[in-house]
């Protein structure tokens, strides 16, 4: 765990993830502080199953950042089911769940 904003922009920097899921209270305002990673998820609408089957994101090469997303609550209706399937068919399970369980809450 980080202490501060400062500590984890720091941590990802230097640890430079293929993916990082940035799940916290207004994720844009790390954007321009975020390099060194290969794609970036923001908020909780954005897990990278979603992205991954959805959006199809290619992720860049070099070091540098290229690939930003921030789903919303109302681009899982039309994308869910046909996410989930896929995932299964893949063996993908936890993408599946993550999907499965965003699809739920809606449903509540």
């Amino acid at each position: 765990m980080v202490t501060s904003r400062a500590e984890a922009i720091e941590f990802t920097s230097s640890y430079a993830p293929q993916c990082l899921i940035i799940h916290v209270k207004d994720p844009e305002t790390y954007v321009d502080y975020i390099d060194n990673t290969g794609a970036v998820y923001l908020g909780p609408w954005s897990p990278p199953g979603v992205v991954d089957y959805a959006v199809r994101a290619l992720l860049p090469t070099n070091g540098w950042t290229r690939t930003f997303t921030k789903w919303m609550k109302r681009g899982y209706k039309p994308v869910g089911a046909n996410v989930t399937t896929m995932a299964e068919m893949d063996g993908l399970h936890a993408h599946k769940k993550v999907v499965t369980m965003r699809i739920d809450d809606l449903n509540v």
